[in-house]
């Protein structure tokens, strides 16, 4: 049975569309003294153009929630290595962005969101072998980038946000796409609450495995005050271990020509870690790494660290840095020298140098909770994946379904630990009930 995909749209639909959006671009550009107007234009058309790519680079060096991803070159290289790639013109990559028109800082970006074409298997969602292919949009960085105030509009920016997310669902609707990828929604974000306050009734919102612990460190106090956080009793713990590994660097990957030697090292690291085992390979250094990468340290925002013992590297941590946000990406050490701690250790001396060189305000530890989160940071939020779903339609009834295979997968999880940790209390209580010398009674005896 072929794949399906649910209402594909007709090139005729499609040359609808580009002259719904030329109308929508032009209606919204018109100059009016003191207003923020959005407007939309192809990634490629962007990408073209000089001036249109350095008003976005200003927006990225001045936005409260600076992410690296969202760099044009970085969107650039990815969609270059972007595994669904449509032929039709309406489903090309958009920039969404808010342009100021006032009188000051004419011609400014305040706000700004990438839109990415998506295919999805139904099987990947559901676990469930069901040859049904659903078609919609990533939003690049799970965020729409903005500034926190405009100061010539006074606008803030939960209405910049809403004004950009009404645009995406527009496109998103008029496109006849399934669904819109939000990755790691943050609930402090004003995006969360743009999604939640104006999905409408053409849309439901979907988190398919809930909201997870995040993390995060605020530096702005500096070292002695984040040090400070820690009991001496902590603090002297760190001290023992760093005693026990007196031979160890950490070396700051930033430079263009560093990151092939810094790919190599990591990847040969990557896999003897768990994180391997348990999902694959995470550091490949293949031409996309390579790529990827490389385009971020040209544009002066990758920093990622090499930990060694004894001049052997031994730990990796893959991270970039925008604005006032360190990302933190991708993490490995090599199971061999799991003794010295050197998880622990390598984020203690990333910390430390980051504490005295190029400062961030944030040290973002991404979605998903763990001990050592809960232990380095200091601000906690949730985070957790979130689609908006086109209503009453294959696409609902796919996640709906999704909803239903997770619920029952979870409870048979739960269920197995119970089974679990009821078989080993029994067999504690079992030992300790028989006396020394005792003899087990085997399945056919009456323990009576």
């Amino acid at each position: 049975m072929p794949a399906l995909i649910e209402n594909p749209p007709s090139e005729s639909h499609a040359a609808g569309l580009q002259k719904t959006i030329a109308s929508f671009t032009s209606h919204h550009s018109q100059p009016e003294v003191g207003k923020l107007v959005v407007r939309q234009l192809p990634l490629e058309q962007v990408l073209a153009d000089a001036q249109l790519q350095a008003r976005w680079i200003d927006l990225l060096r001045r936005a409260e929630n600076g992410y690296a991803v969202l760099h044009p070159e970085h969107v650039a290289t990815e969609w270059k290595f972007w595994s669904y790639r449509p032929d039709s013109s309406l489903w090309q990559p958009q920039v969404i962005f808010q342009e100021n028109h006032g009188p000051e800082n004419h011609g400014q970006w305040e706000s700004l969101a990438v839109l990415l074409p998506r295919q999805m298997a139904a099987r990947r969602l559901t676990h469930l072998p069901l040859p049904v292919q659903l078609q919609g949009w990533h939003l690049v960085g799970g965020q729409i980038l903005r500034t926190s105030t405009n100061t010539a509009c006074f606008e803030p920016a939960s209405s910049s946000t809403r004004a950009i997310f009404s645009a995406i669902k527009q496109h998103v609707e008029l496109s006849r796409g399934d669904f819109l990828q939000i990755e790691d929604l943050d609930v402090d974000d004003p995006l969360y609450g743009a999604v939640q306050s104006l999905s409408g009734t053409a849309f439901e919102v979907h988190v398919p495995y809930g909201y997870r612990a995040r993390w995060r460190i605020d530096l702005r106090g500096g070292s002695a005050s984040y040090w400070s956080k820690f009991s001496s009793k902590t603090r002297n713990g760190f001290k023992r271990k760093q005693k026990k590994c007196p031979s160890r660097q950490l070396e700051c990957i930033t430079h263009p020509q560093d990151v092939p030697r810094f790919l190599e090292a990591a990847s040969e690291i990557s896999k003897h870690t768990w994180q391997t085992h348990e999902l694959g390979l995470r550091i490949k250094n293949d031409p996309r790494d390579q790529a990827i990468y490389g385009a971020l340290a040209e544009a002066g925002l990758f920093r990622s660290y090499l930990w060694s013992i004894d001049g052997q590297p031994v730990a990796f941590l893959v991270g970039n840095q925008a604005a006032e946000t360190f990302h933190y990406e991708e993490v490995g050490f090599h199971e061999d020298f799991a003794d010295y701690s050197p998880g622990l250790l390598m984020l203690i001396d990333v910390l430390n140098d980051m504490l005295v060189v190029n400062t961030p305000r944030w040290f973002d530890f991404g979605g998903g909770d763990a001990e050592y989160k809960r232990i380095f940071g200091n601000d906690q939020s949730s985070s957790g994946t979130t689609w908006l779903v086109r209503r009453h339609g294959l696409a609902s009834g796919m996640f709906h379904l999704a909803l239903a295979v997770n619920t029952i997968r979870q409870q048979g999880a739960r269920l197995r630990d119970y089974c679990k940790e009821r078989k080993r209390l029994q067999k504690n209580n079992l030992q300790k009930d028989t006396t020394p010398g005792t003899n087990l009674p085997t399945g056919d005896e009456n323990p009576s």
